[in-house]
């Protein structure tokens, strides 16, 4: 076996957290053992197994080793060593005291644990489990005709053994199966806690903590399959900063993340419950107006559009100019395309701008004073 492997099978480096929860069952169970060997010692002298309580004596060492071990980051190396006991010890017990003892069961109780042993590599586990099988098929082969062994002729002191054991092994089975599941219930909710910050990640702009183009680009999407099957209609407005690159470069780019942040709360404080607001991209942001006809939306965006420019503004003890902002509106329904929808809200906006700033302009608006020019 290379060196590698043997690190691998004792585990001399320290593990990962990832390892945590087993290597916290197994400290549970490293201090159960030395309880239980502790009191095996009284029990063994009065039924005249000195050999077995001299055997306990080594294994109340071994499993303070464990513990020591396995609180020092060497895992591996403390189950080693609690294979290797409890392997040894069922092997004593059995011969001493006779298979009706029950003290084989405890082999079957490594079973599970070398499988939830995240330090040992499959092939280790693979060994150790066929191990595991040929001490228990020894065990039974040598000694189950052998009801009570060398020193033990009680029958009430056997069966009070067997039903112990058997009760201590369940019990130790039902710690273990307890303690994984409740482990299984934490990281399926670490899991959807996770999920769920991805999300929201995913989904949010960082500066101002509203809805990102990621997120308005679903809600659109959604609107527009709503739309297809009631056959309403909604409205797109793209709306941008006035003289935000002059706000930035006069006054810092603190303040025009100031600025960013006051417009996004503005924005999100005066919608109704079912529009949708989102960062569209640097300066520009997007409404979304479902159910919303033309002379409608155009009330609440202008509304809205009022509304910022009339507020003050005041940063780190200083008041500056007054924020206005830009819109452009289109009406989205079943003949248009979403693309040409925003393009159109888009072109408005930017009509809008070029018309002096500070303004609400409808796409249509745009469309009827372009045939205009064409046809005077």
């Amino acid at each position: 076996m290379s060196m590698f492997s043997i690190r691998k099978l004792l585990s001399i480096e320290n593990t990962s957290s990832e390892c945590y929860r087993f290597f916290k069952v197994m400290d549970y169970l490293y201090a159960f053992g030395l309880v239980f060997h502790i009191l095996m010692i009284p029990l063994m002298l009065s039924l005249g197994a000195d050999t077995v309580a001299r055997y306990n004596i080594i294994s109340i060492m071994l499993f303070f080793c464990m513990i020591v071990t396995n609180r020092k980051g060497l895992h591996g190396i403390a189950f080693t060593l609690a294979f290797i006991e409890v392997n040894i010890h069922a092997y004593v017990a059995t011969h001493y005291l006779g298979w009706e003892a029950g003290f084989y069961q405890y082999i079957l109780l490594l079973a599970p644990l070398i499988f939830f042993n995240p330090v040992w590599v499959m092939w280790v586990k693979i060994m150790a489990s066929s191990l595991l099988a040929a001490s228990f098929t020894f065990l039974f082969h040598s000694y189950h005709e052998l009801i009570y062994g060398v020193l033990l002729y009680d029958t009430v002191i056997g069966h009070y053994l067997l039903y112990t054991n058997t009760v201590t092994t369940v019990i130790l089975y039902s710690a273990i199966g307890y303690y994984y599941s409740q482990a299984a219930n934490d990281s399926e909710e670490k899991l959807r806690t996770a999920q769920q910050e991805a999300e929201w990640i995913a989904h949010t702009d960082v500066l101002t903590h509203i809805g990102n183009r990621r997120a308005m680009a679903r809600e659109i999407e959604r609107e527009v399959s709503r739309c297809k099957r009631t056959q309403h209609t909604f409205m797109i407005a793209l709306c941008d900063i006035d003289n935000f690159k002059i706000l930035n470069d006069t006054y810092g780019h603190e303040y025009g993340d100031y600025v960013l942040i006051t417009v996004a709360k503005q924005l999100s404080n005066s919608i109704r419950q079912h529009d949708h607001v989102a960062r569209w991209g640097g300066e520009e942001f997007m409404i979304l107006l479902p159910d919303t006809a033309p002379d409608e939306g155009m009330k609440i965006i202008d509304r809205l559009r009022q509304n910022i420019a009339s507020n003050t503004h005041h940063y780190k003890g200083k008041e500056y100019p007054g924020i206005t902002m830009t819109f452009g509106l289109c009406l989205y329904d079943n003949s248009t395309n979403i693309n040409d929808c925003i393009h159109k809200a888009d072109h408005a906006m930017y009509a809008g701008k070029h018309q002096g700033k500070n303004r609400t302009i409808m796409c249509s608006d745009i469309s009827q004073q372009t045939n205009a020019t064409a046809h005077p």
